[in-house]
Formats: structure tokens, C-alpha cells, sequence
């Protein structure tokens, strides 16, 4: 008997080869999936990157808070990203101890004035993938407020 005479099923009904068509249609997906997984996962670490940067940009400010290139430096070396890219502004504030803000040459009602410095970085992120919607360079950014005492 030859293998014609053996199958019963028509050809178009044959089984065989499913799971190579399930494999094509889901290997590119999952790949698409594990793409966007580094990718966030790389964004993630950036971010975590500028935080660490801010609060060491803070943490000096806190001690020289006039020394701008001493508080960027600081919060590039932190961060470990490139310093040609980062950017940071410092804001130096007063508070009341009630949380309202307040002008040091008037001082405040309810007790001694309190000095906080704020420093901001921010650096662009460029995703591996064009996402719809987040568009080709995000900005990533991170903030930290320290009192000065």
C-alpha cells in the first residue's frame, strides 16, 4: 500500500505543520515584547540614575549652595550618565516652620526660617522602539529637596 492509499483526511485538512505557523506568528511577538521589556527596563535605570544624581547635586548644594558647577559635577558623577547631556537647575528657598514660604529679609511669624535647596536634573531618553504617542526622545527628569542647616 503507498501513502496515498493510507490517508483518509483531503491534503487541506492534514494537521502537520501546525506548530511550526504557531511558532512563526508567535516568535516575532514575543520578541517584540522582550524589545519593549529592555527598553523600559533601560529607561527605568536612567531614571533611577537621575534620582541618585539629585540627591547627591542636593546633598552638596546643601554645603556650597552657590557653587553651581560644583552641584553639577556632583550630580553628573552620581548619576553616571553623560554630563554633556544632563541637565540641572538648583532653587534655593525659605520656609516658615508652618510650610508657608517665606522672604528672608521679612523672616517669620511663627518661629526661625528654614533653608531648603532643590535640585532638579533632567536628561532625553531615546527608546530603542518608536512607541505611538511618546514620540522619538523622552525627557526623563528627577528632583530632590534637601534642608540646608
Amino acid at each position: 500500500m503507498t501513502k496515498t492509499e493510507l490517508r483518509t483526511k483531503p491534503r487541506w485538512l492534514d494537521e502537520g505543520g501546525n506548530v511550526a505557523i504557531e511558532l512563526a506568528f508567535a516568535v516575532p511577538v514575543a520578541l517584540l515584547l522582550l524589545v519593549m521589556l529592555f527598553d523600559f527596563a533601560f529607561g527605568f535605570y536612567d531614571r533611577m540614575a537621575l534620582e541618585s544624581g539629585a540627591r547627591a547635586g542636593a546633598q552638596y548644594a546643601t554645603k556650597k549652595p552657590t557653587d553651581s558647577a560644583g552641584i553639577m559635577a556632583a550630580a553628573a558623577d552620581a548619576s553616571g550618565l553623560d554630563p554633556a547631556t544632563i541637565t540641572v537647575t538648583t532653587t534655593n528657598f525659605w520656609e516658615c516652620p508652618d510650610g508657608t514660604p517665606a522672604d528672608p529679609s521679612v523672616g517669620c511669624v511663627g518661629g526661625p526660617m528654614r533653608n531648603f535647596v532643590s535640585v532638579a536634573v533632567s536628561a532625553p531618553y531615546r527608546p530603542t522602539l518608536p512607541y505611538p504617542g511618546l514620540g522619538d526622545l523622552l525627557t526623563l527628569s528627577a528632583t530632590a529637596t534637601l534642608r540646608v542647616r
